[in-house]
């Protein structure tokens, strides 16, 4: 194959003042080694690597690239292996590379999809982490596996500041000896700005920065933030607190794209309309899923609200792996409209392997609910996390239609907590009566009374 290696980076207006940055790196033939050996030992034809932060919001519109690239929050494995025992090796070889948690999905965290992420080529293997963040650490071994890392070309935009954003999502993926390395990034202008990209908090604007009105029927001067759009254009080293270093010398094309309009790759500022009004396209389809408990009971229900947003109906396939200590009651399943085609499950083991949930629904226009009963399992208290009180992050659902794919938000799960503490204070309380009984006799008996 031929060798070639090609980086781009396209900025798009959102609504709202926020911008999106979307970088992607392709190496074809090119293949770091670190990566090359973990899925020649793990036999994997494909790895898929997602690590996101935060969400995306419904006014920012459809998904980029049509929500491929982009995972649920936390971290989320995919892999085509040939053997299934060669999951857990697999993941714990990625933990080291990326300096994740990756060696925690286990076999009660990962499961095997029937309906979604279909390769005839071997065996589908899908592993979450809700609760992962992703940090600088995992941004570091991420820049390591480019040819000219972060020194120079488009990737010398990305720092620590990365992580100074209202979404961020990283992606990586091998298959057939092409490695694709995007990241997503979506930036309040207005915000960067103002605090000059620093993590601090936010003090009181300066009077330049205000407008402020004075009507008879309040005595006081009122002062609101200015709406400053128009008059602050912005630089990538405003946002990014640095500018391209020049180009990669492997790179083979690189690639500048505003707005859908290339530019030639120079350093410089860019006008590209942010003070017109953007209106986003509405995604095919929207999801939002909620969990509730009724009271102190062990009973819930989880509901999935679709909104078809098109005017004709569409095939949508919805896959959810629960955790053991979440048991679903299929039999309560309904949905509005009988909407439900095709329903594929597998039981959870206690301790074991996760439930597993996939529908395939045709959604009419409009909205389409899909509710089904659940129960809570009470743990073992060695089994808590050390916030047992936060609760239990439930993962992410995952939507398809067409070509277009989403996840939903993850939910938070509330178990019955033991008090902890209670061990210790019965012990104390026993050390204290034993140490004052002792010490009372004992200096009856000893003591010599003259």
């Amino acid at each position: 194959a031929v060798e070639a290696y090609t980086e781009s980076l396209h900025v798009r207006s959102l609504p709202e003042d926020y911008i999106l940055f979307s970088f992607h790196f392709r190496s074809i033939s090119q293949l770091p080694r670190a990566l090359l050996h973990i899925a020649q030992d793990a036999e994997a034809s494909k790895l898929a690597l997602h690590m996101t932060r935060g969400r995306w919001q419904q006014q920012w519109g459809p998904l980029p690239d049509e929500g491929h690239h982009i995972g649920s929050t936390g971290m989320e494995v995919i892999a085509t292996l040939q053997d299934e025992q060669q999951w857990k090796p697999l993941v714990n070889a990625l933990s080291g590379l990326f300096c994740a948690s990756l060696n925690y999905m286990d076999e009660t965290r990962s499961t095997r999809p029937k309906l979604a992420f279909q390769d005839p080529a071997g065996i589908v293997m899908h592993g979450l982490l809700p609760s992962e963040t992703v940090c600088t650490e995992n941004l570091t071994p991420f820049l390591k596996l480019l040819p000219c890392k972060n020194k120079a070309g488009i990737a010398s935009l990305l720092s620590s500041r990365l992580f100074n954003t209202d979404f961020s999502s990283l992606f990586v993926e091998m298959q057939d000896g092409i490695l694709e390395q995007r990241i997503e990034l979506v930036i309040d202008r207005q915000r960067i700005i103002n605090n000059k990209g620093q993590l601090e908090v936010p003090g009181s604007l300066p009077e330049y920065l205000l407008s402020c009105i004075d009507k008879p029927y309040n005595s006081d001067v009122t002062c609101f933030p200015a709406d400053s759009r128009e008059s602050q254009p912005w630089t990538l080293s405003q946002l990014f607190g640095k500018s391209i270093a020049g180009t990669c010398p492997v790179a083979t094309e690189t690639e500048l794209l505003v707005d859908g309009v290339p530019h030639t790759f120079s350093d410089g500022s860019y006008d590209f309309n942010h003070h017109k009004q953007v209106d986003a396209a509405l995604p095919p389809i929207l999801a939002k899923r909620s969990l509730t408990s009724q009271g102190s009971s062990l009973h819930g229900k989880i509901t999935l609200l679709l909104n078809n947003t098109g005017s004709k109906p569409v095939d949508v396939l919805y896959y959810s792996m629960l955790p053991w200590f979440l048991r679903p009651y299929l039999h309560t399943l309904i949905s509005s409209n009988d909407s439900i085609s095709q329903t594929s499950f597998t039981s959870a083991i206690d301790r074991q392997r996760p439930a597993r949930l996939e529908i395939m629904l045709h959604a009419l226009p409009g909205l389409t609910s899909v509710s089904f009963n659940i129960e809570r399992t009470v743990l073992r208290y060695a089994e808590y996390p050390p916030d047992a009180n936060r609760g239990f992050d439930i993962p992410g659902a995952y939507l398809r239609t067409g070509t277009y794919e989403l996840r939903t938000t993850p939910a938070l799960l509330s178990l019955p907590t033991p008090d902890f503490s209670m061990p210790y204070n019965v012990i104390i309380l026993t050390c204290t009566v034993i140490a004052l009984c002792f010490g009372s006799v004992f200096n009856l008996v000893s003591r010599r009374i003259v």
